[in-house]
Order: structure tokens, then C-alpha cells, then sequence
């Protein structure tokens, strides 16, 4: 969540300015939402990067995607630009226009792609079933989760079924959900807002 919050805000805010790469780069990001390279392409480039069978191979290829960062261009873009032009009038940077100025007044839509984040990183197992295969330490909950489940489709074929088992199987779903069902009242009202926010048309 903290690597996506700063990719998503660095490249909301160099895509929102008025520069001469800007329309480019936001085609870039609309044909990789549109395009994806395919999972082999993505394994081979995490693979050449030596990232497969470390943490990083779960981290950094998730922690964004274009998605997020088209909202937070639409995030940054919603600041009024008179407040931006008085603070370059003030001697302030680009960093300091980023984080001390636009990024408080919009931060409903950056906060959708930051808890959309760490949901997607929550339920996210296949990442790890084909990077960290063998580095069972490394696994997340979530392809735990899909073990036990594949290891019990068949207990009922057996002649004594392993009931235990099975409703281990299920407890451990739940348990696995418990954590989202319980952040997602928290940050309900953050969500509407933001979503609200992106829908707003000046």
C-alpha cells in the first residue's frame, strides 16, 4: 500500500500538469488498461529482474496499476489551479505544490486507490503460486486458503471422510475474510466520498 500510494501520487500528479508528454503518457496508461501483456511476459520480466521466489515478486508488481493512477490524475486535476499558481508565486516546488498543497484537497480519490490497494493485495494468491512456489514461508493467507481447499474437493470420495478437515476448510475462509469485513466500515464513508468526488464535473 505505501509503494502504491507513491507511485499512484507521483504519477497522478506529473500526468495532471500541462506538459508536452502528458497526453502520451496517459495514452500509455489507457492501452495498458485496455492491453495486458499476458502472464508469461509478466513472469519472464519479474524472472530477468531476479525477483522470483523473494517477497518482492508479491510487492512490486501489484502495487499499482493503471487504474489508480488515472484516479489519481483525476484527483490532482480537481485542484483549482489558482491555488497551485499562488503557491508557485510563494517559491514552492513541485514537491512541495504535491504534498503540501494538492494532495490534502484530494485525497477521497487517492484513498479509493489506496484501500482498493491493499484489498486486491489482500485476496491476491496467484502472484504468489507462480513467483514463490516452493518458499511456503512467503506464502500469503489468501493461497493457504486455496490449498486447503484444493487438498479437500474430494474428502467426501473417501471411505472414512475427515470432517475435521473440512470444517477447518471453512474456517479458515472465514478467518481470512474476518479482517476486510471488519476494515470495510472504517473506510466506507471514505470510499462514497471519493467516488462521489471522481463523479463531480466542474
Amino acid at each position: 500500500m505505501l509503494f502504491g500510494f507513491i507511485l499512484n501520487a507521483l504519477g497522478g500528479y506529473v500526468i495532471s500538469r500541462k506538459t508536452k508528454l502528458g497526453p502520451a503518457l496517459t495514452l500509455i496508461l489507457v492501452f495498458t488498461m485496455m492491453f495486458s501483456g499476458g502472464t508469461v511476459p509478466t513472469y519472464m520480466t519479474v524472472r530477468s529482474l531476479g525477483m522470483t521466489g523473494t517477497r518482492w515478486a508479491l510487492i512490486i508488481p501489484g502495487c499499482t496499476n493503471a487504474m489508480f493512477v488515472m484516479l489519481a490524475v483525476r484527483a490532482f486535476a480537481s485542484v483549482p489551479e489558482a491555488t497551485v499558481e499562488a503557491a508557485k508565486l510563494d517559491g514552492a516546488g513541485h514537491f512541495t505544490i504535491m504534498l503540501r498543497v494538492m494532495l490534502p484537497q484530494c485525497m477521497g480519490l487517492i484513498s479509493v486507490a489506496l484501500i482498493n490497494t491493499g484489498i486486491l493485495a489482500w485476496n491476491a494468491w496467484f502472484e504468489a503460486s507462480i513467483y514463490v512456489t516452493m518458499q511456503q514461508n512467503l506464502w500469503p493467507l489468501q493461497l493457504w486458503v486455496r490449498q486447503i481447499s484444493a487438498e479437500s474437493t474430494d474428502f467426501l470420495n473417501y471411505a472414512n471422510p475427515d470432517y475435521a478437515r473440512y470444517l477447518i476448510q471453512y474456517v479458515v475462509i472465514v478467518i481470512a475474510t474476518l479482517p476486510v469485513l471488519i476494515a470495510f466500515p472504517f473506510f466506507q464513508k471514505k470510499l462514497e466520498q471519493g467516488m462521489m468526488a471522481g463523479a463531480v464535473k466542474e
